[in-house]
């Protein structure tokens, strides 16, 4: 992206892709910035979210359901960000915001998504789906198309970015322009450089010369359970709150991964088949934790709110192992409500073999709205 904003937010309070340098989808069907936002792992960022759409989307169903052309841009802000990574970051963040039947549902093409990146994404690569209603979704990085899947799946996607488990914050920057639009812009200035737009393309001629064929295992299926909103209901507990209790420790987590080895394709179709399984196991996980969440009446006297995150790791009985904050909600009393609801949870379902592992870490977010 070559210019910045110039003057006032134009029409609907949306901002013209004209005035950038952008691919031919965003330009050809007249797209403008519907809403931008930094997603961060582990209090680091990772890329720069853009929601562009042919209307404003204000409400969620609206950028599930566009009902015209609209387009996710992610620019890379980090160093490099592996495919490893890439995959868990969609099938984790689908399974806990769209539901596991919605999930299992599209098996194949979020297998095939998972393995799309034929090596690392580095720093200002710019990661795009297009949706085309009733045609295509359509997948690209750096302008280079990648693949296509049915338009049906553009809804699981966009609800990584406005789904119910998404950071209240997160998700309202992606419906409606922040304050700091300008300078978000800004981070994602500079565009790949003709190299590395090679070497993207190469990644296409390399899977036609080597196809690997992986038919994809069928997941084992939990009892059909609806999706529970992470949302804690505001019941006041008869247990008294201590007024002096240790802050929980966040946890202090490794972030780079730049020298994690990248995959061969057989190793990404496999690891493929175990993170979507893993997926569906975590939110088997988060619906199980949902249950056991009390919202503290001490926080409900004084309106705290707020969204904790926690790894939660089981060994195969579904016994819990360990449950570290990574994500504080910046108030002690519900951070130590989100690591008691785990414990109330324990044990929980045993996680399936095929995962192959003595123990298994869940991302579990664990919301608290006043409603």
């Amino acid at each position: 992206m070559k210019k910045l904003i110039n003057g006032a937010l134009i029409g609907f309070c949306l901002v013209s892709l004209s005035t950038f340098s952008q691919a031919d989808f965003a330009t050809e069907n007249n797209l403008v910035l519907n809403g931008i936002a930094v997603h961060s792992e582990l209090r680091q960022p990772v890329f720069l979210a853009k929601l562009n759409v042919t209307h404003p989307a204000s409400t969620p169903n609206e950028a599930r359901t566009p009902g015209a052309p609209a387009q996710m841009e992610l620019t890379l802000l980090k160093r490099s960000w592996s495919s490893r990574q890439f995959r868990q970051y969609w099938l984790s963040g689908i399974a806990i915001n769209v539901g596991l039947e919605e999930m299992t549902a599209h098996q194949t093409e979020l297998l095939d998504l998972a393995t799309v990146l034929k090596g690392r994404m580095r720093q200002n690569d710019r990661f795009s789906i297009d949706f085309i209603p009733g045609e295509a979704t359509i997948v690209s990085l750096n302008d280079i198309e990648l693949d296509q899947y049915s338009p049906e799946l553009w809804p699981l996607l966009v609800s990584n970015w406005v789904g119910p488990r998404v950071d209240q914050d997160y998700r309202q920057d992606i419906l409606s322009l922040p304050a700091n639009t300008s300078e978000l812009l800004a981070l994602a200035s500079t565009e790949p450089s003709d190299e590395r737009i090679a070497a993207i393309a190469g990644w296409l001629v390399v899977a036609e010369a080597v196809e690997v064929a992986v038919e994809p295992e069928p997941v084992v299926e939990a009892e059909p359970e609806p999706v529970v909103e992470v949302v804690a209901a505001p019941v006041r507990q008869p247990e008294p709150e201590p007024e002096l209790e240790p802050e929980p420790t966040v946890a202090a987590l490794s972030f780079d991964d730049e020298f994690e080895e990248d995959e061969s394709a057989e190793e990404a179709a496999l690891e493929a088949q175990k993170a979507f399984m893993g997926a569906v196991y975590s939110s088997q996980m988060l619906q199980w934790t949902n249950r056991n969440v009390r919202y503290p009446s001490r926080a409900l006297d004084r309106g705290r709110e707020g969204r904790v995150t926690l790894n939660v790791t089981v060994d195969q009985a579904g016994n819990v192992v360990s449950a570290e904050i990574t994500e504080s909600s910046g108030h002690g009393i519900l951070d130590r409500e989100a690591l008691r609801a785990v414990d109330r949870s324990a044990p929980y379902p045993r996680f399936p073999s095929e995962l192959d592992t003595s123990t298994y870490t869940a991302s579990v977010p664990i919301s608290f709205i006043l409603q």
